[in-house]
Order: structure tokens, then sequence, then C-alpha cells
């Protein structure tokens, strides 16, 4: 079942139970959905000032970008649920297993996509947070501040846990590009 099919306190009791998914990923996920959010909250305030028609159409941008991140979040939140099994399952395989080592760093190197895509997108989010707050309407400022600070939060966290599953295959581009995400 979907996040967008539960309450938000379903979500977290779900979350908070003792379970390997949904872990800090999908949290993520969560994070940059509501960060997005509050940037279209932002640029739909500043839409409904006449007397900041200057900035309109670069508002109604951010707006379709910002939809299209929540809408990508919140997929890549429920994707996540699922991303972490095949790691799980590679490391119930017995110890000696021949293909033990193999499987398990597939299955870390594919539990890395999705919080490399989270990671992507929370930048843009941040980004357009940033335009919001600086040419926006000045009562939104503070829903633009916030919601760049929850992009970069999720963002950093999501580059973490990539940095994390890829943490024995170094020479993989990803963890560059992820290093390089978590820095920002």
């Amino acid at each position: 079942m979907g996040s967008e099919q539960h309450t938000f306190g379903e979500l977290l009791e779900e979350l908070a139970a003792p379970t390997p998914s949904p872990a800090a990923g999908t949290a993520c996920a969560w994070a940059l959905a509501l960060a997005a959010g509050l940037v279209e909250l932002s640029a739909g305030v500043t839409l409904a000032r006449a007397d900041l028609a200057g900035v309109h159409p670069r508002m109604e941008e951010i707006v379709a970008r910002v939809r299209a991140r929540r809408a990508e979040a919140l997929e890549l939140g429920d994707a996540d649920r699922s991303s972490f099994g095949p790691v799980l399952e590679a490391q119930r395989l017995a110890a000696d297993d021949p293909a033990r080592p193999q499987r398990l760093a597939d299955a870390l190197s594919g539990a890395a996509e999705t919080p490399l895509a989270l990671a992507r997108a929370a930048a843009e989010v941040a980004d357009l947070a940033a335009e919001a707050a600086r040419t926006g309407n000045r009562a939104a400022t503070g829903d633009a501040a916030a919601a760049g600070l929850l992009a970069r939060a999720a963002g950093t966290a999501a580059a973490r846990i990539v940095l994390i599953n890829l943490a024995r295959q170094r020479d993989d581009p990803r963890v560059d590009e992820a290093r390089a995400l978590a820095d920002r």
C-alpha cells in the first residue's frame, strides 16, 4: 500500500516499528515530499499577489517542478520500502556460501539507487526553495526557508545512505556523486 493511502500518524507508527522497513530512506522521502509541498506553498502565495506579477512566470515553473519532485519523493518512498529486501536475503545466506559476498555487494548496490535518486531530487528542491525565498512573497519566506532546510537534511541523509551501502565499492562512480550531494 502506498504512503498516500495512510494518515501521517499511521506512517509515523509504521516508521517507529522495529522492522527493517520503512526506515531512513523512506523517512528521507517523506521529508522531501514535505519540503516540496512547502516550496509549492511559498510559490503559490507569491502567485496570489498581483504586485509580484514580474516573478509569476518563474513561480509557475517552480510550482511545476516541485510538484513533480513531491510526486517523485512519494514514489521513491514507496520504492525504498522494498529496496532493502535483497540485502536482507543476501545477509541470511550462510557465511561460508561462496555466492554470499557477490550477492551482498549486488544487493547493496541496488539498494543505493533509491536514496541516490532522493538525494538528487532533494538538491533540486533545496535550490528551488532558496530561489522562492529570495524572489517570492516575503510572507512565505519562512515556509521557503523551512523547505530548504528540510530538503537539505533529506538529501544529506539520503546521500549518506548511499555511502553506507557502497562502503565496500569505493570505485563505484555513485560514491563521488553521493559525497558531492552530501556536502552541498
